[in-house]
């Protein structure tokens, strides 16, 4: 076909069809995905309003040939009147060819530069619809007793089905027949040498086409009790969009290095090979038979091989087709794993280990569960991640939601029945399908009720419901303090008691393996402000604590220092208020006095300090009785003395008296006639030391 401006204009037009047809059936899409809550279709209408870019390309690309082969004809014009109006100030045609200069510059940077960030948008959005749907979540529940905070699986984990499912299948087929319509009508025309680059479109709108037969297989899978297609399309669209971005890079790296004719339009690096094979599968052969044909001379699409083998591909396509499909009655159930027999959307029974058969797809399947592989559930607060060194009450744990329960405050601070606090816990649950004795002995599972339990993406967040309402209930029996210390030990294999009887109760053939309080504490608050203020009463506490224990200490030594026991102390002291009471009471004497017998007893008995003072008080008084007793009876005998002789007794006592008063004092007799009674002594002690040589001791 001539290249000129006219057959440029009906591609443009086709572009300017495929570009409203694209964003048609992407936004189509969009709103699809918002109001059925399809994350599958969210990621796959994002890629096809990206692939918008391609007609936007081509649009503004084709209507820029189209303005260059007007621009070439005045040209020609031009060059024909050049000869007959030469002038040395005349302009040659060639400087006014600003089309032909603005098409070799898209050409040169403008279709490689889309191309760039065509990848980069693709590749952009694949990974971050990748991560959202692998990525575990938060949400609120309404289940939790303070903030309704759940840590919730990926979307692959937690996947249910979709609400509007008639009008996914209905969009699906919609999109898949326009689609492709739309990409073989593209590719026909592609096949003409000026509308080449319309393989870039047929390629962006084949990917609606097979988007939407994807969402529309995985719906027709649903209706059959199979959730897989449509669960892995969260992945696969994702998936997609990256490879297609990595090829068209990998195109824009070979476009620098591929070798062009001379006037030959570079191939774009936004047309997909992956992409334009499906559009047009027939111009794969094509392409493979010219290149072995330019290489090695061989005319393989002329061959005899190659005509049987075209004629016969529909059959034998069909054949591997019915032969995928047939493989799905076989299946291998491995030593770790039960089958459940599907039929119909019917459980028929168990399958043991080994190879099992079964109805094709979708008339039966068999599905494989993992029966001895251990699951573990956070009933509450999940764990902190493997980062988290150190977890403190004040630093950060790197959780982002944290379950919250409202408990009753310690008494040890004061707390009565209606004061409540609020804690994070976290505790974990290991659990399997319950293992009972099979038939012949043989070890069984109780796989039908597991299965019969809920749907596979539902059956997870069914057991942690089940359980997370039995961890609230017992948890807010008790008080900060018991789940924090003394019975927190205890409370796990409690809960692991009551979590099995609440799953034994709905059948749900789960054995819980491990149920413990892991972690307890009091939430961080901003800036770890909350626990800083709990950190604050505990250490309070823990030190009322110590000086408690410290006075009761000292009380029980002064006990043991006083009565040599604190039962003896006790007693003791629980007569000597029996003696006060009798006191008060007035009671008789004789009752007074054997009350005061016992307490002493019981004071001596117990052999203590108490004892030992009440036995030297005792002693005391008997020796001042004994004392005084003798004085008296002294006294009466002087007074005998005194009627029997006064004159003697009285001359008697006058010298015991000088006696007792001239005992320490030195005493001179002298006679009465000596005038002067003054005498000098020489009071010199010579026993001390002797001198041999003094003239007073020779």
């Amino acid at each position: 076909m001539k290249g000129d401006h006219r057959s440029y204009a009906r591609a443009t037009s086709t572009s300017l069809l495929g570009l409203a047809a694209q964003v048609t059936l992407g936004l189509g899409l969009l709103i699809y995905a918002v109001v059925g809550r399809d994350n599958a279709a969210f990621s796959a209408s994002l890629h096809v309003l990206v692939m918008s870019l391609v007609w936007v390309v081509l649009v503004v690309v084709f209507d820029q040939h189209r303005r260059e082969r007007l621009e070439a004809l005045e040209a020609e014009s031009l060059d024909a009147s050049a000869a007959r109006e030469a002038s040395v100030f005349g302009t040659s045609s060639d400087d006014l060819r600003v089309n032909a200069k603005r098409l070799a510059w898209m050409h040169r940077v403008l279709v490689p530069g889309a191309s760039v960030l065509l990848a980069l948008l693709l590749i952009g959005l694949g990974v971050w619809r990748y991560l959202d749907a692998t990525r575990a979540t938060t949400a609120k529940t309404g289940t939790d007793v303070a903030t309704g905070t759940e840590v919730i699986p990926s979307q692959l984990d937690s996947f249910v089905g979709l609400p509007l499912r008639g009008w996914a299948i209905a969009l699906g087929l919609g999109l898949a027949v326009v689609g492709f319509v739309f990409a073989r009508y593209c590719s026909g025309m592609a096949r003409q040498g000026v509308w080449g680059l319309l393989r870039s479109g047929a390629g962006a709108v084949v990917c609606v086409s097979l988007f939407g037969l994807a969402i529309a297989l995985g719906q027709f899978a649903e209706i059959l009790g199979a959730d897989k297609i449509s669960r892995w399309l969260l992945v696969g669209f994702p998936i997609a969009s990256v490879v297609l971005g990595v090829e068209v890079l990998l195109n824009f790296m070979l476009n620098l290095y591929r070798p062009r004719k001379a006037g030959e339009l570079p191939r774009p690096a936004m047309e997909s090979w992956l992409l334009a094979s499906v559009a047009a599968p027939d111009q794969i052969a094509r392409s493979v038979g010219g290149a072995i044909q330019y290489q090695f001379g061989v005319d393989v699409s002329g061959s005899w091989a190659y005509a049987r083998l075209r004629a016969w591909l529909p059959r034998l396509v069909v054949l591997g087709i019915a032969a995928l499909w047939l493989m799905t009655a076989v299946t291998v159930v491995g030593p770790d794993e039960r089958g459940v027999r599907v039929r119909l959307g019917e459980r028929l029974g168990e399958v043991p280990p080994g190879l099992a058969l079964e109805w094709p797809w979708p008339v039966g399947r068999i599905e494989k569960v993992q029966v001895t592989e251990l699951q573990s559930i956070a009933l509450a607060t999940p764990r902190p991640p493997e980062k988290v060194k150190h977890v403190l009450w004040t630093n950060d744990h790197q959780v982002k939601d944290e379950t919250k329960l409202l408990v009753r405050t310690a008494k040890s601070i004061g707390g009565t029945d209606d004061a409540r606090s609020l804690i994070v816990v976290e505790v974990p649950m290991t659990f399997r399908v319950k293992q009972v004795a099979g038939a012949g002995g043989g070890d069984g599972f109780e796989l039908g009720k597991y299965e019969g339990l809920a749907v596979p993406a539902a059956r997870d967040n069914y057991i942690r419901a089940v359980a997370k309402r039995e961890v609230l209930r017992f948890l807010t029996t008790l008080d900060e303090d018991q789940i924090m210390g003394a019975r927190r030990t205890e409370a796990g294999a409690e809960l692991k008691k009551r979590i099995s009887a609440a799953l034994d109760g709905i059948n749900s053939g789960v054995e819980v393996v491990f149920v413990a309080i892991e972690g307890v504490h009091p939430p961080r608050g901003p800036e770890g402000s909350t626990a800083l203020s709990y950190e604050s009463i505990v250490s309070e506490q823990v030190r009322a604590t110590a000086v408690k224990q410290y006075a009761e200490l000292e009380a029980t030594a002064q006990l043991i220092k006083a009565a040599g026991s604190v039962e003896a102390a006790r007693a003791i002291v629980a007569e000597i208020d029996r003696l006060a009471e009798l006191t008060a009471a007035k009671a008789s004497e004789g009752e007074v006095n054997a009350q005061q017998a016992r307490l002493d007893a019981l004071i001596t008995a117990a052999g203590g300090e108490a004892a030992q003072i009440l036995a030297r008080a005792q002693a005391d008084r008997w020796t001042r009785v004994m004392a005084a007793r003798g004085r008296a009876e002294a006294y009466a005998g002087r007074l005998e003395a005194f009627n029997a002789n006064p004159g003697l007794y009285m001359y008697t006592a006058y010298l015991d008296t000088l006696t007792d008063v001239f005992r320490n004092t030195r005493l001179y007799i002298v006679q009465d006639q000596v005038e002067d009674l003054r005498m000098q002594m020489d009071l010199k002690d010579l026993g001390s030391t002797v001198d041999v040589f003094s003239s007073e001791n020779k």
